[in-house]
């Protein structure tokens, strides 16, 4: 009867490691879907979107300047220089 008692622990520890490598294996390829679907998302985003930024480069935005300035520099979008040249 002492036995049993250790073996219990052992054999629920096991299931435990067992379910929580399952789980984590499941969050992973999750994970990897909702990447995957991110991307293409922001494919199909930026059909025209790079165009716009290299065609107005000095373009602002007053609510979302923040993400459209990590969009510049995402494409590597640099404003000109306006000098002219004498």
């Amino acid at each position: 009867m002492n036995f049993i008692f250790p073996l219990l622990l052992t054999h629920n520890s096991c299931k435990i490691k067992e379910n929580r490598e399952a789980a984590r294996l499941a969050k992973q390829k999750e994970k990897e879907e909702l990447e995957k679907k991110y991307k293409e998302l922001f494919a199909e985003k930026n059909f025209g979107f790079k165009r716009l930024m290299k065609a107005f480069p000095d373009m602002t935005s007053r609510e979302q300047n923040e993400s459209l300035e990590k969009y510049k520099k995402y494409f590597n979008i640099r404003k000109p220089d306006h000098k002219k040249e004498s």
